[in-house]
């Protein structure tokens, strides 16, 4: 069926994008539905709050009465089975199991009616909503290497690099190589990943972390036999690497950056490499709206990320060793003491990470930038305006 509206369209170009997957091309079940049903669930429900809220007035936005059987209606007209209709509103209905009411935005009350919290389903954005569902649920998409790392390197070629790929044998030793650069007096060995979802419980972090471990490993491993056979690096990239340091890369299609070497190796993604190779600078930005004219953008603050008119082996490792995106979101954490004490067991001392008020000086300064700019560029902005 077609896309039922705006933001079904954004969600599944998002999902095509960042789980390096076609969505209408995936029949796998996640919680017993296909992803385009999922698209299909949450934009059905996301456009049923915004028509209540136009038709009926600014308080049936808050709270918006749906009848279950009428809901289910509605899904199967657009496209999904009676079995799936009735699936997709157990799987949004909040209970005992679920962790986030953006995740699950409907209530069952005791008369049986569904209550469907109108603000949660307009402002969600439905991919981030469905990624959140799998990460707490455990849902993993996998199988779509390949694709992502054909993606990767074409990427890598739209951006002016000349990336290789394949298998170097040898003797019992095979070392697949998904995607290698050179720049200048380096090269840079990329292994891509699909791995999809991330908790934030303490057993997904400590998931995550033997995760990164084993990745590591294995791109250490890689690192390490092309150090050794710098000839069959050579026919790989067609010139001499003799002197050439090789950094192992681990690139993944979502999100996951860290600042620094993890086990031997860099962790990054597709779309800050975008922002390296692509952009070029990382900044805070702000949108001014005018009645019957285009957006206007406006540049607060801009770090380059190039020391030069091209990038450089010199400018990537900074870019890796501190990613714009950790620093920023570091610049709004603040690690806190927490002291608590029993009268048998005595003084415990843990940490917590308190989130800090969202300010664009704190993102400016943590790019390099000294804070001020942000509200001189606002008077700049309402002067232009004006």
């Amino acid at each position: 069926a077609a896309l039922v509206s705006a933001t079904e369209v954004y969600a599944y170009h998002a999902l095509d994008v960042l789980l390096a997957v076609e969505p209408r091309e995936d029949t796998s079940q996640y919680l017993g539905l296909t992803l385009v049903e999922w698209l299909r669930g949450y934009s059905i429900i996301e456009r049923l709050a915004m028509v209540a809220g136009r038709s009926d007035g600014a308080a049936s936005r808050l709270l918006i009465h749906l009848d279950e059987a009428d809901l289910k209606r509605r899904l199967v007209k657009l496209g999904l089975s009676a079995d799936k209709a009735k699936r997709f509103v157990s799987n949004v209905t909040f209970g005992r199991g679920s962790g986030d009411i953006v995740d699950d935005p409907i209530i069952r009350i005791a008369d049986g009616q569904l209550l469907l919290m109108g603000p949660l389903a307009v402002s969600s954005e439905v991919t981030r909503v469905i990624l959140s569902k799998f990460a707490r649920k455990r849902v993993q998409i996998g199988a779509k290497g390949k694709r992502f790392e054909r993606r990767f390197r074409e990427h890598l070629t739209e951006w002016g690099l000349t990336p290789v790929h394949g298998a170097v044998a040898d003797g019992l030793e095979t070392y697949e190589i998904d995607a290698a650069i050179r720049l200048d007096r380096r090269v840079f060995l990329f292994e891509c990943k699909t791995r999809t979802t991330f908790g934030v419980d303490p057993a997904s972090v400590w998931r995550l972390r033997e995760w990164m471990s084993q990745a590591a490993a294995q791109a250490r491993r890689i690192a390490d036999g092309m150090r050794q056979r710098p000839g069959a690096l050579a026919d790989m990239l067609g010139e001499n690497c003799e002197g050439l340091e090789v950094i192992p890369c681990i690139v993944g299609a979502m999100p996951l950056q860290a600042a620094g070497q993890v086990d031997g190796a860099y962790f990054t993604d597709q779309m800050a490499l975008a922002t390296f190779f692509a952009v070029g600078e990382a900044g805070v930005y702000s949108t001014h709206c005018i009645p019957g004219l285009p957006p206007i953008r406006q540049t607060v603050f801009a770090n380059k990320l190039w020391s030069g008119p091209a990038p450089t082996s010199d400018d990537l490792l900074r870019f890796l060793d501190n990613p714009p995106s950790v620093a920023m979101i570091g610049s709004h954490l603040r690690e806190v003491e927490v002291v608590e004490r029993h009268s048998a067991l005595g003084e415990f001392r843990t940490f917590e990470l308190e989130i800090l008020p969202a300010e664009s000086s704190r993102s400016i300064e943590a790019l390099g930038g000294s804070g001020v700019e942000a509200p001189a560029a606002a008077i700049k902005a309402s002067q232009t305006l004006r």
